[in-house]
């Protein structure tokens, strides 16, 4: 910096005053400052460092404490005060020189082109001038050469050279040496490659876009660089621009420039006391070659009357004779050059180059030996031989012209005809044949000598003038040739020579032929080997002869000694061409009027020098104090008086500047002290050490801001957090356990595996779903089952259809008897599948709108509904149907279908009826249907018969036929089975057939005999539903639970284990049928072993039960009128309900827990409260019988609860007992005063009066046993019997009875039951969706003939479970998608069987691609992608539909006493599904995932959507919680993954193992040694070099390098680890170990998913804290966090596409709603946490029920109000956020303004970093925010409304299109806010708290 001016005088350097923007301000002064620094200084910075150009800031401060701005870019703008250009910046030198367009002819004259300069004529020159074009016709690709010469002397003395004796045929080029050619240029450069677009195969002599250094191996060091402007683009670049005019003929490159390597190098020697008369340094370019094509000239005489040409002589292209401007060139070069000889050892050029290259290596050498003069003496003499040669050796290709003294005269006499020479050339394409155009054929030569080579067969070509092609073939040594060229080819291949020939100035043209055809080239790979001789130089390029065949031997090597040929391109000039310096190492600071330095006096200035240009738009900011190198590149200063001024300062100032300039023994001024002749007015330069010292990395771990340090740690929790969750979910698809998946093309002739399942079952289950939703259902399950390809089996013996109905609705229970009764007719499964086909796609509200059972939907799509035929839909729906088509159904399957249509319409929308059965018990339908697999005209189960004569014939005939394909012989047997009804419907009796009348007809016959398919209603017994008294459910027999026997109760020996082993040889039927198909007996326990273990007391009870019920609920239905048909339907199903188990006898003798206590034997009894009706039958008659006693004690087992003092009392109480008693009545009457009424009166009246209160229903009332007590109150009569009568009695309730005088009542009508605890188990059982799938399994394993026990048990002891939700409907394909995953390989892979390592096949969730389901995405998108994943390993878990579970009675049944109340599936949360998975995970189980779409369910509407969500984080909190305390493998996962990610976090915060250690193990600061490896590891110092030149500052990094490689140090660390865990893994892969170890993996990452929701709320507190905060409490080295998120995104978004890929329903916008959707639900993700973890305690210690999802009637409305407020709140405080932004830049403007104040920088940063960040998380839940708010349809009202203004109507369209189109901004986020932080974008830096945002939320479960 120069020193302060101490005048104010103009003409020099002075002081003067400064303006402000109102007027002059008072006593303020500047001055220009001019800034240097030395070349040297500009390099060193500039080396190996990015930054190459600097721009300067001027500080000032009075007192070296406060300092401002007072220069910034704008004072060194390139124009300021006056129109002189000045220098704006520092930069090291670049010395360039623009070179000129060249290439080809244009006006350019000699005064810009010295190449005129050398020639005699203008003409002349340009005609030797080197042609562009022409050069990439003959070569193809183009070598240019940059030569830098110092001084025109040298530049001038080359041209010269090469003008003289270079010149040849038209061109000026020399045959030189690269040593030879360049020897005189001081720095060298080259390009090479294609140019001008033109396509050529590259010369092996260029590499990279540059010639190989080989070439200038012993030539100078020196390099430039060839550029193209203004791009700055390579060599590779700078040949492909290239323009036309102003050429005349051709093109030429333009805008070249050469730049050089190190401009030291060239400056140093410019500087050279040596090299000063020399001047500057020019660029001359070469363009170099290496050969020419190969070519022939033919010269041919024709007469003028001739329409032939006769064969003349060839000559080479060489030949001057060839040349018709050969003479003129000999003429030129005497003229020019006076004849002047060729030296020897100077520019040699060997004119018969073309001859050389088929000689053999020694000829060559002895060649190049001799000079011109013997080359001409020996030319004579081997032509002949040449030529001879040629011809042998088809490689020259070069036919040569005989001496003329060997022509021989012409035989004829006559006079000659005038002849005319025409001059041919052809060019050869060696292995290319060529295509030929159809018609121009010329001729064909087949074995003709002179045309059975190449060379003969070209030969042959250019001598004929109407020849323009020829090929020759090898194989046939054939030459074909063709008056038409064709530019492609039609093979490559080495066997082929193809060749065009046409007129010697058609020349170029077919070299550009040339080159196109060998365009299509492609070389193999590997390359062929090399063919021998002659044509081995012309195969081994590639492509081969691609006009690059000639005169140098292919395996040459390249070397600077090798001869080229040299053409001088371009020639400089004194202005263009010229190496010119580009940088600057000085600038002016010319300070602008608001720029004011100081008043005069004492002042410290220093400059600054930063990478970018730098804007102070307010001058008095304060700045931080030195040292400034934290932020400059380059600094320095003064320190002085000014303006004229000695003053010194006060004395701390004074001795500041005193110390500072001590340091500088170049300076000298009175305030040293050390002389006082010093002027007063001298400045001092400040001292390095005062400006720079060491920095100190800020961190935010160490930071004394308490928030600050507590922001940081959590965001790195939580980006550890998220970073886990990531790597987790993708762990999975690094492993595989080599599964191998079958498909059902591989097993469907194979049917006898549907023999290895006892049964197949598709479950359904419903509690609330509408009657919509779940006919579809039913229908979508009517059409899966398959059908195998084997006529031995052709589908599964036993398919069981369940539909468990969790609500007890009596809606349900009729339809399903609709429903059966339409399946039981067979109706086509044409039909079937077209109705499901038509219900698949469908919304919820349109389920609550439509039905079924309508003929079109009103859609504007026209689609039918019901596929009926136009006249039957008339009959069904009472509605005809214009439009065709549509399926013809059989009369009687017409009539149910017309039954289920009227009882379907009749139904309330959720089934719920007012009159319905009681739900204390259990109801379950069970019934056969005949739905066959045969469609329309194919089925033969029926027959309608019309009246006519023969009609019993063809009854008896098709009665034979079914007969036969049933393979039954009796008759009589098979008419059991046949069902007919009339005209009317009514069922007939064939045996009365004789009987029937002509009114009956027509007659509908039906074969049942194949009722294949049983269909199942279960509705669980809820006996809480009927009592007031509800607690907390529990899975255990505590207080006020409902409990019921377990199935030992009910045998004669309970002691006896449980046994399915008793089966007959033949299999009994499930149900008991009479000779009337629709009736049979109430319950189907068959089976001697069956009926011989149950007490003899059991079934009468539960019958009689039972039939009161029923009797009791048809009594109240009404009959009449519309009801008639609901009636009948309830009969019907009525008589389907079954209790056939012991199980399920059991189940109906159950009651309330009220306490347990001991009995008189020391014996756990339980006191039941409201005891069911069968359980007190039963009690009695067990007492009547004498079986209710223990044989052991002789006490009772089971009977009433009486109670029993024992001991004597105390304070404590006294001491009691309680004892079971025969179950009794007591009636209490009061006693009329003087009564003597005798007792068997009494009792005798008794008995009448009873009798008459019950009626008929109690028949034999003798039985009955009364006995009177005298009690104080009145008299009290006991009433015991059989049970059934005492039970009817209890449950009438007698309220009064009148007995001769007495009135009395009944008084124990609310019993209490003693029974052993051992003989009871929970009756209720769990109340979720997994207590109903597992009380189905139950009833199916404890029922006959669905799933046997092993060995000895005929059916098979595995059982196929299917559950498809009610809101999902199965496709057909449903079974054939899922069913072969099941299956595996044996016998060699012929056979096939039950897979039972496979527990589980899971389907996606879909709900139809042209309905967006948006609802569904938040959670549906993210399973799929999971599954995917997690096929690879087996490790799918269920979501609780669209599986199929394998129930395998090996490792689940009941076949002991001890397992009766075990579960198949997990129901201890609310996530069944997937605890289910994780148990079987557990025991060695997989599963599989089908990626494909075989159930299309109904979305949620969005407030149920979101009540799901909740209740899959709180099934997941309690599942985390249960599995943490149940699975010890789990837990010990759990430990590793805290311990990886305490460790992780513990190494983001500070070196702990460095420090534990002492050293560094891998890396560290130079001069540290690794105790591991001895050494620094090779890495680590390109690692330190990248880091200081890249990364960061070279300021910061040698300040804070030792802290930086202890980071690269750890993270080398951390790379180790993960390299041997890695390999670890893959060990324990090759040894089948890791898949069961990363499904231990995927089972923690299922339970621990939802920690991740609470980190939204830590960015919104984050925000708060940015605002109103004063430090910054996050902070980043921005462009290595920018580079590790990309990295990161890019992997992300990488594996994301592919997992798009193998699901088509995956698309952006789900991606996008399921990332988001942990941002909307956290509120609800919050509550679900705290309610998970409470209920969660409950299961584990209190053994409570929690898998009941327990949602209130207003907890849709609860949760909408929480998000509402929740989305509201987010924009509130965006809103917010805005106004305090605006407000604070307001208040800092208006104060700028007022007092100069101005605002901290930081403090700007952080603002608007909030409000960037505030703004994504609400633009996140704006799609939810108008949704809630139901914005959404008023702005579709607006946007449609033409009433509105266009600008509101667009505005409010990009509103709503913005909705679906929020997937852009993930891209945005995740790949633009990065790139553009990392090219340093303006105001970058406040986007990085919004990348570290998506970094963690975006990885959320995806």
């Amino acid at each position: 910096m120069n020193s302060f001016p101490q005048t104010t005088a103009e003409g020099v350097n002075h002081c003067r005053p400064c303006q402000e923007v109102g007027g002059q301000r008072s006593g303020m002064y500047q001055w220009d400052v001019t800034l240097s620094m030395s070349y040297e200084d500009l390099i060193e910075q500039s080396k190996d460092k990015p930054v190459s150009t600097m721009y300067p800031l001027v500080f000032a401060s009075n007192d070296n404490k406060v300092w401002k701005v007072v220069a910034d870019a704008d004072d060194v703008a390139g124009k300021w005060k006056d129109s002189e250009s000045r220098v704006t910046h520092l930069s090291a030198p670049l010395l360039i020189a623009n070179l000129k367009n060249f290439g080809c002819i244009d006006d350019e004259k000699a005064k810009t082109d010295p190449w005129f300069n050398y020639f005699s004529q203008i003409d002349m020159a340009k005609k030797y001038k080197w042609d562009l074009m022409n050069h990439v016709g003959m070569h193809g690709a183009v070598n240019l050469v940059a030569c830098v010469m110092q001084g025109m002397e040298d530049v001038d003395q080359l041209m010269h050279t090469y003008a003289r004796d270079c010149r040849f045929k038209g061109e000026v080029k020399c045959h030189l040496s690269s040593k030879e050619a360049l020897k005189k240029c001081f720095a060298l450069g080259s390009a090479c490659g294609n140019a001008c677009g033109n396509f050529a195969p590259k010369p092996r002599e260029c590499m990279e876009d540059t010639l190989d250094p080989a070439l200038f191996v012993g030539l100078t060091e020196r390099r430039v660089k060839v550029k193209i402007s203004p791009s700055g683009a390579g060599p590779g670049e700078a040949l492909k621009f290239c323009t036309q005019s102003p050429c005349k003929q051709g093109r030429h490159f333009t805008n070249m420039y050469v730049e050089a390597k190190n401009p030291i190098e060239f400056l140093k020697s410019q500087m050279d006391a040596r090299n000063k008369e020399k001047g500057s340094f020019y660029v001359l370019m070469f363009a170099m070659s290496d050969f020419h094509p190969p070519m022939h000239t033919f010269s041919i005489e024709v007469s003028d009357d001739e329409s032939d040409g006769e064969e003349g002589e060839d000559d080479d292209d060489d030949s001057g004779s060839a040349d018709a401007s050969s003479g003129n060139d000999a003429k030129d070069e005497h003229k020019d050059h006076n004849k002047t000889p060729k030296k020897a050892d100077e520019h040699k050029h060997d004119e018969h180059h073309h001859d050389n290259n088929d000689k053999q290596a020694t000829d060559k050498h002895k060649e190049k030996e001799k000079t011109p003069d013997q080359k001409h003496q020996d030319k004579g003499k081997k032509d002949e031989a040449k030529h001879a040669e040629d011809h042998k050796k088809p490689s020259t290709h070069k036919p040569t012209k005989a001496p003329d003294k060997k022509k021989k005269p012409h035989k004829d006499k006559k006079k000659k005809k005038k002849k005319k020479v025409h001059s041919r050339t052809c060019v050869d394409l060696p292995g290319v044949r060529l295509n030929d155009i159809k018609g121009s054929e010329l001729a064909t030569l087949v074995g003709k000598p002179h045309a059975s080579d190449p060379l003969g067969c070209t030969a042959a070509c250019g001598k004929d003038l109407k020849c323009k092609q020829s090929i020759f073939a090898q194989k046939n040594k054939g030459c074909y040739l063709f008056k038409l060229a064709a530019v492609a080819a039609k093979e490559y291949n080495p066997g082929f020579n193809s060749s065009y020939c046409d007129d010697a100035k058609e020349k170029k043209s077919m070299m550009m032929m040339l080159h196109q055809a060998y365009k299509a080239y492609v070389p193999p790979s590997p390359a062929p080997a090399l063919m021998p001789p002659p044509l081995a130089r012309l195969l081994s390029d590639l492509p081969p002869g691609a006009g690059v065949s000639g005169e140098g031997d292919a395996d040459e090597p390249i070397t600077s000694d090798r001869k080229y040929y040299w053409q001088i391109a371009h020639v400089p000039n004194l202005t263009i061409g010229v190496l010119t310096d580009q940088g600057a190492n000085e600038v002016q600071v010319i300070p602008r009027n608001t720029s004011c330095f100081s008043t005069p006096g004492f002042l410290f200035m220093v400059a600054c020098m930063t990478s970018k240009p730098v804007y102070i738009s307010d001058r008095t900011h304060q700045l931080e104090p030195p040292p400034f190198n934290d932020r400059c590149l380059a600094v320095g200063g003064k320190c002085g008086a000014t303006c004229g001024s000695a003053q010194e300062g006060d004395e701390a100032v004074a001795n500041q500047c005193r110390n500072q300039a001590l340091h500088n023994v170049a300076t000298s001024r009175r305030l040293m002290g050390e002389s006082k002749s010093t002027s007063p007015y001298s400045s001092a330069t400040i001292a390095k050490q005062f400006l720079v010292e060491e920095i100190v990395a800020k961190k935010p771990s160490s930071s004394p801001a308490i928030a600050a340090h507590f922001f940081f740690n959590m965001f790195v929790l939580i980006a550890v957090m998220s970073y886990f969750a990531t790597l987790i979910s993708k762990f999975p698809g690094n492993f595989s356990d080599n599964h191998i998946i079958h498909t059902w093309d591989e097993i469907r002739t194979h049917g006898y595996v549907a023999a290895q399942f006892g049964s197949v079952v598709t479950c359904s289950s419903s509690t609330d779903e509408n009657k919509m939703v779940i006919l579809r259902n039913w229908i979508g399950k009517a059409t899966t089952r398959p059908q195998f390809d084997d006529r031995d089996v052709s589908t599964f013996k036993k398919w069981v259809d369940v539909f468990c109905d969790d609500g007890h609705r009596e809606g349900a229970r009729v339809l399903w008897s609709a429903w059966t009764d339409f399946l039981d007719t067979d109706p086509p499964i044409g039909f079937l599948q077209e109705w499901a086909t038509n219900l698949r796609k469908i919304t919820w509200d349109l389920a609550a709108d439509r039905s079924p059972f309508d003929l079109k939907w009103g859609d504007g799509k026209g689609k039918r509904v019901l596929p009926l035929v136009p006249e039957q839909a008339k009959q069904v729906i009472g509605v005809e149907d214009a439009s065709d088509g549509g399926i013809r159904l059989r009369i009687d399957s017409l009539r149910k279908l017309k039954d289920l249509s009227e009882i379907y319409n009749s139904l309330p929308h959720d089934l719920k009826l007012a009159l319905s059965m009681p739900s204390s018990d259990d109801v379950i339908l069970t019934r056969r249907v005949v739905l066959g697999m045969q469609d329309g005209q194919k089925n033969t189960n029926y027959i309608d018969i019309a009246y006519k004569q023969s009609w019993q014939k063809e009854y008896d005939n098709w009665l034979e036929g079914r007969m036969k394909s049933s393979k039954i012989s009796s008759k009589d047997q098979f008419q059991k089975n046949v069902v007919c009804t009339d005209c009317n419907f009514k069922t007939v009796d064939m045996a009365n057939a004789a009987k029937f009348e002509q009114s009956m007809f027509p007659l509908h016959v039906r074969d049942c005999s194949g009722k294949n398919i049983i269909m199942i209603y279960c509705a669980r017994a809820r006996p809480d539903m009927e009592t007031h008294n509800k607690t907390a459910p529990k899975r255990d027999l505590s207080g006020y639970m409902w409990a019921c026997l377990r199935p030992k109760a009910v045998r004669k020996s309970y002691e006896a284990k449980r046994t399915f082993k008793r089966k007959p040889a033949e299999e009994t039927p499930l149900l008991n049928t009479g000779d009337d198909y629709s009736e049979r007996s109430w319950s189907s326990v068959t089976g001697p072993s069956q009926v011989e273990s149950l007490l003899d007391e059991i079934k009468p009870c539960v019958e009689g039960v039972v039939e009161r019920q029923n009797k009791r609920f048809l009594d109240r239905l009404d009959d009449s009128g519309d009801n008639a048909l609901r009636h009948a339907l309830t009969q019907t199903y009525l008589k389907y309900r079954t209790v056939d188990s012991d199980w399920e006898l059991a189940r109906f003798c159950s009651g309330q827990i009220t306490s347990t206590e001991r009995d008189i034997d020391g014996d756990e009894v339980v006191i039941l409260d409201n005891p069911s009706s069968a359980l007190l039958e039963l009690i009695s008659d067990l007492h009547a019988s004498g079986k209710a006693t223990s044989t052991s004690s002789g006490r009772p087992l089971l009977g009433l609860a009486a109670v029993e003092t024992v001991g004597e009392s105390s304070f404590l109480g006294a001491s009691r007992t309680v004892h079971a008693t025969a179950p009794s009545l007591e009636f209490l009457f009061n006693v009329p005063k003087n009564s003597n009424q005798p007792s068997g009166a009494f009792q005798a009246e008794f008995k009448k009066q009873l009798k008459q209160l019950m009626g008929d229903s109690v028949k034999d009332m003798n039985a009955l046993v009364t006995k009177e007590k005298k009690r104080d109150i009145g008299l009290c009569v006991e009433v015991s019997g059989p049970g059934r009568i005492i039970e009817h009695i209890r449950e009438n309730n007698i309220r009064e009875i009148k007995v001769l005088d007495y009135f009395g009542r009944m008084i124990d009508s609310h019993p209490h039951v003693i029974v052993k605890k051992d003989l009871l188990m929970p009756s209720a059982g769990v109340r979720g969706r997994s207590g109903g799938y597992n009380f189905i399994v139950d009833l199916l394993q404890f029922r006959d003939g669905f799933i046997g026990t092993g060995d000895g048990d005929l059916t098979p002891d595995c059982m196929l479970f299917g559950i498809v939700e009610s809101r999902f409907q199965p496709l057909p394909d449903f079974w054939r998608k899922t069913l072969p995953k099941m299956m595996k390989n044996t016998n060699g892979g012929y056979d096939y069987k039950v897979n039972r390592d496979v527990c589980l096949v899971q389907a996606p969730e879909s709900f139809g691609n042209d309905i967006l389901e948006e609802n569904e995405e938040l959670t549906g998108v993210s399973y799929s992608i999971l599954n995917i994943i997690r096929q690879r390993c087996g490790g799918v878990t269920s979501c609780g539909t669209n599986a199929v579970w394998l129930v395998d009675a090996k490792d689940f049944n009941r076949e002991d006493d001890k397992t009766v109340t075990n579960e198949y599936f997990h129901s201890r949360t609310l996530l069944g599904g997937m605890a289910t998975t994780h148990m079987n995970f557990a025991n060695g189980k997989r599963s599989v995932y089908v990626e494909e779409n075989v159930c299309t369910g109904i979305a949620k509407r969005p407030t149920e959507c979101l009540c799901d969500l909740q209740r899959k984080i709180e099934g997941s909190v309690q599942l985390f919680w249960v599995e943490l305390f149940s699975c010890s493998r789990v837990m010990i996962m759990a430990i590793m993954v805290c311990v990886a990610a305490w460790v992780t976090v513990h190494s983001c915060r500070t070196p702990w193992v460095q420090d534990a250690a002492g050293f560094n193990f891998f890396c560290g600061v130079p001069g540290q040694v690794s105790t591991i490896t001895g050494s620094e590891i090779p890495i680590c110092e390109p690692v330190r070099k990248f880091m200081g030149s890249f990364v960061m500052d070279h300021n910061t990094w040698k300040s804070n390098e030792k802290d930086f490689m202890t980071l690269v140090d750890a993270a080398l660390i951390w790379f180790v680890v993960c390299v041997v865990l890695a390999l670890v893994a893959c060990i324990l892969s090759c040894r089948g170990i890791m898949p069961a170890i990363v499904r231990t993996v995927i089972r923690l990452e299922d339970i621990t998913y939802w920690m991740t929701s609470l980190n939204v709320l830590y960015w919104l507190v984050l925000v708060f804290f940015m605002v109103i905060g004063m430090e910054p409490p996050l902070m980043y080295d921005p462009p290595v966090f920018m580079v590790l998120l990309l990295l990161l995104n890019i992997t992300q978004h990488s594996m994301m596409n592919h997992y798009k890929v193998m699901n088509e329903t995956i698309t952006e916008i789900s991606v996008w709603r399921s990332q988001i959707s942990h941002t909307l639900v956290a509120p609800l993700a919050i509550s679900a946490i705290w309610s998970g973890t409470k209920s969660a305690m409950g299961v584990i210690w209190k053994n409570a029920d929690e898998s009941f999802w327990k949602k209130k009637a207003d907890d849709n409305t609860e949760n909408l109000n929480k998000l509402t407020a929740w989305v509201t709140t987010i924009w509130i405080a965006f809103a917010g956020c805005i106004a305090y932004v605006l407000f604070v830049q307001a208040r800092h403007t208006l104060e700028g303004f007022l007092t100069g104040a101005t605002s901290n920088p930081l403090e700007n940063v952080r603002l608007h970093s909030s409000l960037l960040l505030l703004g994504m998380i609400a633009i996140t839940v704006w799609d939810a925010f108008i949704s809630l708010w139901e914005a959404d349809r008023w702005l579709e009202t607006v946007a449609n409304n033409e009433k509105k203004n266009w600008l509101t109507r667009q505005a409010t369209k990009m509103l709503l299109s913005g909705r679906k189109n929020a997937w852009i901004l993930r891209y945005v986020i995740d790949f633009v806010c990065p790139i553009y932080v990392l090219v340093g974008g303006p105001y970058g830096i406040i986007l990085v708290c919004l990348a570290a945002y998506a970094s963690t939320v975006h990885s959320l479960r995806m």
